[in-house]
């Protein structure tokens, strides 16, 4: 048997494999923080970008825009927001994350051009806010991605 001082070849051996193995977790582990980090970073610039549809859906707190006129002027930013988000998501997080967006900005039944549905002028104003109470459901859905 070949060995060096009290060191065996067996020994010497086991001490490189364990060595190897350390550095691939540590490089695994790593990789797993980095990823969590980018998808925390995502998720916060999610919650960001619908911060104002939250505020808009808000009877108390809107201003004289309704839903509709807010959430319209923002559609580009939470286009942008879900996109930069679903990369993060695994298969089966992405299609229910895009039923979600489906289910917020269009409106299931009847010819109403997206987002519509969260109107003042469309209907009384009982409707109105029951629109923005599905408005705030359908927006806090697509938000509950973000916290996992």
């Amino acid at each position: 048997m070949f060995s060096i001082g009290s060191f065996s070849l067996g020994a010497l051996f086991g001490i490189l494999v364990t060595a190897v193995v350390n550095h691939f977790l540590a490089k695994s582990r790593d990789r797993e923080n980095s990823q969590s980090q980018a998808r925390q970073l995502a998720g916060i610039r999610l919650q960001e970008a619908f911060a104002d549809a939250l505020n808009a859906f808000d009877p108390h707190i809107a201003d004289e825009e309704d839903a509709y006129t807010v959430l319209h002027k923002s559609f580009k930013e939470h286009s942008k927001a879900i996109r930069l988000f679903r990369p993060h998501l695994s298969e089966k997080e992405k299609q229910e994350f895009d039923k979600a967006w489906m289910e917020y900005y269009c409106y299931e039944g009847e010819n109403i051009p997206y987002l519509e549905q969260y109107s003042s002028h469309v209907g009384s104003h009982e409707l109105y806010l029951e629109s923005c109470d599905l408005g705030t459901k359908r927006v806090e859905r697509i938000l509950s991605f973000a916290e996992t």
